[in-house]
């Protein structure tokens, strides 16, 4: 590998990776050129060399990186299996304790959430270890979240609500898809739960909530998430994540036809929220939480017809 290729794909890449580490201290494989470059940058702390490897230009005529921590220099084998032999420097000495930080594992979980769930692009670089409540506006979408260092059953009060239990949802979606089916036509079940486990992942235990909102004359969905995660000897941490995305007429290429009916249906049934409604509220949440935002908007108002049927 050249040292052009070196500066514009391997340094930006390691230096993302960097910027995404909490937990952990980043260190990189590569050849002896390309774990310098990435040691003087900044970029990594440790290194693993790929040192029998004489052939790749990077090693060829340039000397061992100064905070090499393991060198592959050789490989022998033992009947059929072939072993690689590394050498160690001894400055790389391995962890035997780790300090987790309660209030890192919320930010990152938060993070996690807000890459999972639609229009929330925009806050994949808020830096959540420093915020507890945060906004953003665009000519597409408004959004508001907060994160709470615990939990409250008014959080998600009259909302739609699925248990996490070990990071999967509890139960089936059975239920969901016999009375909804003529609104989750065009969504297979297996997809649906397996978006649902994928954020449930996230929380290891806890819950999902949604309901429709209405807030500065926008319709909008309301996301509460429970999460509570093992801490080993240090007990668990127990905390909740509320995201609102909010769309405005004609964001995400939504027709204002189309957004203007689930104006008009939810104002209704906003009024109306209880606990006879949850059942028809897990529709709309199921839903939300497997397609995009432009295909739920008028799920919405279906669900809003359901309602006036009911």
């Amino acid at each position: 590998m050249l040292d052009g290729d070196i500066a514009s794909v391997v340094l930006p890449y390691i230096k993302a990776v960097n910027a995404e580490m909490t937990y952990y201290k980043v260190g990189i494989y590569g050849t002896r050129n390309v774990c310098s470059h990435a040691l003087a940058a900044g970029a990594a702390t440790k290194c693993f060399v790929s040192d029998m490897s004489t052939g790749f230009s990077g090693n060829l005529g340039y000397k061992m990186p100064n905070n090499w921590g393991f060198d592959q220099f050789i490989e022998y084998s033992i009947g059929s299996l072939p072993i690689d032999q590394v050498a160690a420097s001894g400055l790389d000495s391995g962890s035997d304790t780790f300090n987790i930080d309660p209030g890192q594992i919320m930010a990152d979980t938060t993070h996690n959430l807000v890459s999972r769930l639609p229009g929330c692009a925009a806050l994949w670089n808020v830096d959540f270890s420093v915020t507890s409540k945060f906004e953003y506006h665009d000519l597409l979408v408004d959004i508001y979240g907060e994160v709470i260092d615990k939990w409250d059953e008014n959080n998600k009060k009259n909302m739609a609500t699925l248990s996490v239990k070990k990071g999967k949802i509890s139960g089936s979606l059975n239920e969901t898809f016999t009375k909804y089916g003529d609104i989750l036509v065009d969504i297979k079940q297996a997809d649906m739960e397996a978006t649902f486990n994928d954020i449930a992942a996230q929380l290891e235990n806890g819950s999902i909530s949604c309901s429709p909102k209405i807030r500065n004359g926008l319709v909008g969905l309301k996301f509460v998430f429970e999460a509570s995660r093992d801490l080993g000897k240090k007990g668990k941490v127990s905390f909740t994540v509320i995201i609102e995305v909010y769309v405005h007429p004609g964001g995400f290429g939504i027709p204002d036809a189309v957004l203007a009916e689930a104006f008009a249906s939810i104002p209704e049934y906003e009024k109306q929220l209880n606990p006879n409604l949850l059942p028809v509220l897990r529709g709309l949440v199921a839903a939300v939480l497997s397609i995009a935002i432009p295909e739920a908007i008028p799920l919405i108002s279906s669900v809003g017809a359901e309602l006036a049927i009911d």
